[in-house]
């Protein structure tokens, strides 16, 4: 348990989780705040859904993570799950 310990108190632990806890969250939270009032709530709702996609994607590109076939399809299934939930759910024009 203190080897735990000890690798949670070095110094760049302790510095990259102040960062990611504190202004990077918050930036976030704000910035989704100020553009949920120039969209829909059925977007805002699949933009959040997709937290997971973006969230690999992210990890992929600049984390030089590996993404597993099933954590694959399992992004692929979200993806078109939201779409779909997308369309079913847009309005349609009065002719």
């Amino acid at each position: 348990m203190t080897q735990v310990a000890d690798r949670l108190l070095k110094p760049e632990v302790i510095w990259a989780l102040l960062v990611s806890i504190g202004p990077t969250s918050a930036f976030a939270f704000w910035i989704q705040t100020v553009c949920q009032k120039y969209t829909n709530p059925s977007r805002v709702a699949v933009i959040f859904a997709m937290e997971p996609v973006f969230a690999a994607l992210t990890g992929v590109t600049f984390g030089g993570e590996v993404l597993g076939a099933a954590a694959g399809l399992g992004c692929i299934c979200i993806f078109v799950g939201m779409i779909l939930a997308e369309l079913k759910s847009a309005p349609r024009e009065v002719q």
